[in-house]
Parts: C-alpha cells; sequence; structure tokens
C-alpha cells in the first residue's frame, strides 16, 4: 500500500490486493456485458474505459453528474478535463486499484475517484465531495479491506479503519491478533490453537497463506497473509468482509434479475395488439416490479396537463384536465430520469381526485410522449414511502416506457393514416363502413346521408385543383361541426361525401339532411377572381332492420341519383313508408 501528496492533486492512493486476489467488482464483471449490468447496479456514478481512457458504457448517475451528456466513445479526459492525465494514464495502464481527488470545475466542486483493473476494461467510480476534503485517514476508511500489519508475536503495530471495524478491536480492546484467534470457534465450536493462526503459518512457512471464510470477531472474513522478508519478521494481514461480497453479488443478482424481467417486457410491448393497450402493459410491468399501488401517466396539454393513462384503482381519472403544469410545478421533474417525490402534500395538487395522505410514496419519472409534448409517469404506494433501489429500477424502466410510447405513436399514427382522408381529416370510406356495420346492429335503426358537391369537375377545370381541394376542406369543417356520439361523417370518394346518423338523430334525418343543404348553400370561399360558392346534392334514407348492408347503400345511392337528375341543390327521400320506421 503506497500514499502519495503531490503538487495539483490533493491526496492519492494507491493499494493493491495480493494474487489470485482481485478487486470485488471486477471479479463480478469479466466480460463487458456484465460490466455494462454492475455499473447500472451501482449507487456511486460510474463509467466503464478501455485503457486509452475512452467511454465503453456510462450509468445514470455519471450522466447526471456531468450535466446529462451523452459520454460514450468519448475521452474521459474530455468530459473531465480537470483529472490529472498521468495519474489517468497510470491508472488505466496498472493492475493496481487507485483513488485519486481533484476538483472540477465541471461539476463545480472536488471529486474522489478510484479507477478499478479489470482484464479489458477499467471501472471508475466517483463521489462527489462538496464537503471539505477527507483527511488521509478518512480516505483510507473508502478502503473496504482490512489491513494489519503483525510482527512475530501476533502484536498489532498498524491497523486501518476497517481492520478495526472488521475485528471490533475498539470494544474489546485487544491489541494482539493471537488473541482474537484464541477467542473464536472454528465450525465444530473447537477454540483455536494459536499455532494454527494463518499470520504464524505464513511466516513459519516463509509464504502466502490464503484462509476462509472464517468467522473471527463476529465477522465472516476472507484472510491472506503475507510475510514480509525483512530481520523483524512481519506479516501483512488482509481481511476481505464476505457478508459485503455477499451482498454485492446478491445487488448484482438483483439488478440481473430485473434487467431480465425488463428484456422480458419489452419483448411483451412488442407482442402487444394496439396502441392503447401497449402503454397500459407498460404501465402493468412497472407496477409489478416496483410493487406499488397505482400508476398514471400525465401528459403536457397547451394549458397545464392531462391524466392519458392509468394503471390501478384510479382509472375515474382518465381523461382528467389539471390547469396546473407540473414541470412549472416542481422544476425537479424537468430532469431526465427517475427520482422521489418528497413533498407528499403537493400531490393532489398535480393529481386532483387524490385524497391528502392517501399515499405515502411517490416515484416521478419524465418521459417524451411526442415531439414537442412531455409525458410524466407517476407511481404511487399506500402502505410505504419508496426507497433510493426503488427508484434505480424505476430509472431502468424509462427506456421500457419510453419504447411503448414509441410503439403508440407509431401505431396510432399507422392507424390514423389507414383509417383518415389525409385532405380533410374525415374518415375514409373503409372506416366509415366499419362503423354502419356496427351501426345497423343498435336497436335504434341508423340513418345516412349520401351526399355529393354539384358541379365539382366544373370548379376543378375553371379555378384549378387548388380551388377544389380548398371546396374539399371547407366542406369537410362544415361536416366536422356536425359530428358527435351520434353523428359521423366522411369522404367516401372524390367529391362524395356520407354523414351516418345514430340514435334519436336517427329520427331526425330528414331535419338534419335540409339543414345541411342550406348551410352548405350559404358558404362562400374567397378566391381570385371572385369568390366560390357550391351546393350539395343529398339522398337520405334509414336501415330497414334485416336487410343487407349492401341493399341500405344502394337506396341511398339511387335517392342521391334522383336529387342530381331532378336539379341539384336538392335532397330526396323515400316517397313511400318503409317498414320499420
Amino acid at each position: 500500500m503506497m500514499f502519495q501528496r503531490t503538487g495539483g492533486v490533493d491526496c492519492v492512493i494507491y493499494f493493491s490486493l495480493p494474487n489470485p486476489w482481485e478487486p470485488i467488482y471486477c471479479c463480478m464483471a469479466d466480460r463487458a456485458e456484465n460490466h455494462r449490468q454492475l455499473l447500472n447496479s451501482l449507487e456511486e456514478a460510474a463509467v466503464l474505459l478501455d485503457r486509452d481512457g475512452i467511454v465503453y458504457h456510462s450509468n445514470s448517475m455519471f450522466r447526471s453528474l456531468i450535466g446529462n451528456q451523452k459520454p460514450e466513445s468519448r475521452s474521459l479526459k474530455e468530459l473531465l478535463p480537470a483529472i490529472p492525465e498521468q495519474w489517468l494514464h497510470t491508472s488505466l495502464e496498472s493492475d493496481e486499484v487507485s483513488a485519486f481527488v481533484f476538483h472540477s470545475p465541471v461539476v463545480g466542486c472536488s471529486l474522489l475517484a478510484s479507477v478499478l483493473p479489470g482484464d479489458q476494461y477499467r471501472i471508475l467510480m466517483i463521489w462527489k465531495k462538496e464537503e471539505e476534503l477527507p483527511s488521509m485517514v478518512q480516505l483510507q476508511n473508502l478502503i473496504p479491506f482490512g489491513i494489519l500489519l503483525l510482527d512475530t508475536n501476533g502484536n498489532i503495530l498498524k491497523c486501518n479503519p476497517a481492520g478495526r471495524k472488521l475485528l471490533d478491536l475498539s470494544s474489546s480492546g485487544f491489541t494482539n491478533l493471537n488473541r482474537v484467534w484464541s477467542q473464536s470457534r472454528d465450525r465444530a465450536n473447537r477454540r483455536r490453537p494459536q499455532e494454527h493462526a494463518p499470520w504464524s503459518r505464513a511466516l513459519e512457512q516463509g509464504k502466502s497463506i490464503h484462509v476462509g471464510p472464517v468467522s473471527l470477531a463476529q465477522s465472516v472474513l476472507d484472510i491472506h497473509c503475507i510475510p514480509i522478508q525483512s530481520e523483524s519478521g512481519q506479516v501483512l494481514v488482509v481481511l476481505q468482509d464476505m457478508h459485503r461480497e455477499h451482498r454485492n453479488q446478491n445487488r448484482l443478482r438483483n439488478a440481473l434479475e430485473i434487467n431480465r424481467s425488463i428484456n422480458s417486457l419489452l419483448m411483451d410491448l412488442l407482442r402487444v395488439p394496439g396502441p392503447e393497450e401497449t402503454i397500459h402493459r407498460a404501465l402493468r410491468g412497472a407496477l409489478e416490479l416496483i410493487e406499488a399501488d397505482d400508476c398514471l401517466m400525465i401528459t403536457e396539454e397547451d394549458s397545464g396537463s392531462r391524466i392519458a393513462f392509468v394503471e390501478g384503482t384510479l382509472k375515474d381519472l382518465v381523461g382528467q384536465v389539471n390547469s396546473v403544469d407540473p414541470w412549472e410545478f416542481d422544476p425537479a421533474l424537468r430532469k431526465e430520469g427517475a427520482l422521489l417525490i418528497r413533498n407528499m402534500d403537493a400531490l393532489p395538487q398535480l393529481v386532483p381526485g387524490i385524497k391528502p395522505g392517501e399515499y405515502r410514496g411517490c416515484l416521478a419519472a419524465s418521459v417524451l410522449y411526442e415531439k414537442n409534448r412531455r409525458g410524466l409517469v407517476l407511481i404511487l404506494r399506500k402502505a410505504s414511502r419508496f426507497k433510493s433501489r426503488e427508484r434505480r429500477i424505476l430509472q431502468l424502466l424509462v427506456p421500457a416506457l419510453s419504447a411503448a410510447i414509441f410503439k403508440f405513436r407509431y401505431e396510432a399514427r399507422l392507424n390514423l393514416m389507414a383509417t383518415t382522408d389525409p385532405l380533410t381529416g374525415l374518415f375514409n370510406r373503409r372506416r366509415f363502413f366499419a362503423v354502419l356495420e356496427s351501426a345497423v346492429r343498435d336497436k335504434t335503426p341508423p340513418a345516412i346521408l349520401q351526399m355529393d358537391l354539384d358541379l365539382f369537375k366544373q370548379i376543378n377545370d375553371s379555378l384549378g385543383h387548388q380551388a377544389g381541394d380548398r371546396v374539399l376542406e371547407v366542406l369537410a369543417a362544415e361536416l366536422k361541426s356536425m359530428e358527435t356520439d351520434g353523428v359521423t361523417a366522411a369522404r367516401t370518394g372524390g367529391e362524395e361525401f356520407m354523414i351516418l346518423m345514430r340514435n334519436e338523430f336517427a329520427s331526425r334525418y330528414r331535419e338534419i339532411s335540409e339543414e345541411l343543404r342550406k348551410s352548405v348553400e350559404q358558404l362562400e370561399i374567397e378566391w381570385d377572381p371572385e369568390p366560390i360558392q357550391f351546393t350539395l346534392s343529398i339522398g337520405a334514407t334509414r336501415y330497414i332492420p334485416g336487410e343487407k348492408l349492401a341493399d341500405f347503400y344502394a337506396r341511398a345511392d339511387k335517392l342521391l341519383y334522383q336529387a342530381k337528375e331532378s336539379g341539384r341543390n336538392q335532397s330526396c327521400f323515400e316517397s313511400v313508408s318503409i317498414p320499420g320506421r
């Protein structure tokens, strides 16, 4: 172990572990993919570097530290120019663990960095030190291994804080490691003889001795003893806390399990039919992984926000509009990634309809909902508050939520293109007849208006197709103004339009047809050299229960033909009574 203090750097620590040991983090990460999974599971800011200092992968904590840049394929020296280049180069080339402190203008405070070696890649971990820089003794506390120097009688000459903690030397008062050894018991509950102590054997045999795991002073330790070749006959003892290793391994296993669950969720999202069900499946997946009660997606609107999707018990809140903009209400929500909402008293203002005190925990993550609209995912729990581990799970889920939103937008756009007329925005012929096929099964027989623009070809020929398109757009706007739950309009051909009327509107189809015809007659479009006026011919009829859909349509088409043959700009209806009316 070696400590250095040099100009330009506050303090530097180099320490290496005797072979065949490797740093615990690198023991668990022998492949690049495992390195990536390890970094994502760490609470500290960390990056994966090659020997040239190029970033291969970074976790969210590091990206947040440097201002949410994308560091991949960039040089670490470019991202943090204040890192002393000499020490960085030495650390990347060395097979030893190194740590150093430097001041970073990019972050605005001092940083403590540690490089952990691996076979192909290096892991750089960074701790932000906004408070006073640690002393040399405090810095030693970062070393997770107990290190002791013993004489030939087992007396402790030197010991770092980690060693005192692992052996409980402060409370026991022992200054001789042989006494600690003799007070412990083996697996058969027998006292351990002093001559079996590994440091005694190391001195006797003149070679390194490794034992473990060993229960010693209420700790489970891995012990490595290295005899120092000198006349004093000293031995260096390195202690590793096996509980710490098990915790780190469990943490990595949990991270791998979460990654598998997220990958499974992503595969599910690809198979889910329908754009809206994709969002619901993603929100259900978040609820299952984080074990929460409710999950909401709030979208940004022109005058506030709207609850777009809900999973859980709050489905009656879907569609609710709120004048409060969450990103203005709490600026912390503007940051990329997941965060814990600590001010639970403000939750009813973000989500009206939630009672104060109803939930104890809330997680939030901002996502891009549409090109210029943000989305906010809120995860709520009634029983307890969320912890940092669950925040990290949501952070890992953000790409899955973003993928679900992308799939939702993509499928919604495809559906829109397949069911609407691009010029007018009305339903196209395919979509209209699908709705009509459903309407004829209603208890109340529906009615349809089949319409044709009068002399539309003359408008195109005399004034141009731009004028014709403008006429179609103005007529479509007039039809859209009539649309409601029981009225559906569509463009079914070049200048042909249809309206479907259901329920109480169906009985007023004659009246509505004439009102529409007279309203269109009054329309006027500003155009050069003179304003454009146009009229409609309409054939209107009502469905006869039991008749074929083709017959229903043929009757309306025949009535439209009669209206055009009779001079145009009129509505035609059956002159005889139709059964079922």
